[in-house]
């Protein structure tokens, strides 16, 4: 099934909830291209994926496989995973994805407060290539949410360990921590 990206954000309007003490606020939304290792973009069906968001923002979201548009590309929809905040913030600490033995350790620490922005603050995100290991990005500031399409996160990759073991000890974005609302 092919969704328009209208489509897609009438969804994520769906999903939301009335923010406190009558603030307007606008739905969050982070979408990610899983990349197969050739690099190029798959379809997430049939891979396990695992999340955990920070603990305080646990049952704020909802996340589902969906078609993508983005303005500035001009192919075809794109599958993705896709978060939705139900409320103001949506918080992605970490996802795992995994496909028979291998297993994708993506440490992110991606905070969307659609208060702070004063309208929808929807991203996408791509993966690096389908492969064993942990990944850790280095985005400090996200870029400014585009109006009316989605905003792509930079791409800062670091590998942190060619294993995705989950008893490693997760690491927040390098160089960050000067700059981050806490």
């Amino acid at each position: 099934m092919r969704l328009s990206l209208a489509t897609l954000i009438a969804a994520a309007l769906v999903f939301g909830t009335a923010p406190a003490a009558g603030q307007p606020c606008a739905a969050s939304m982070i979408a990610l291209r899983v990349h197969d290792a050739r690099g190029d973009v798959m379809d997430p069906t049939g891979l396990r994926i695992e999340y955990r968001p920070l603990p305080a923002r646990a049952r704020e979201f909802a996340v589902e496989r969906r078609e993508i548009s983005i303005r500035d590309v001009p192919h075809e929809p794109v599958p993705a995973i896709v978060w939705y905040g139900r409320a103001c913030i949506l918080d992605l600490r970490e996802v795992v994805i995994r496909q028979g033995r291998t297993v994708l350790r993506l440490w992110m620490d991606l905070h969307l407060d659609a208060r702070a922005e004063g309208r929808s603050a929807r991203f996408v995100l791509d993966t690096p290539p389908l492969a064993t290991g942990t990944w850790r990005l280095d985005v400090c500031r996200l870029p400014p949410a585009d109006e009316g399409g989605l905003a792509q996160v930079p791409l800062v990759w670091v590998r942190v360990s060619e294993s995705g073991n989950p008893r490693e000890r997760w690491q927040p974005p390098f160089g960050c921590e000067r700059d981050r609302p806490r």
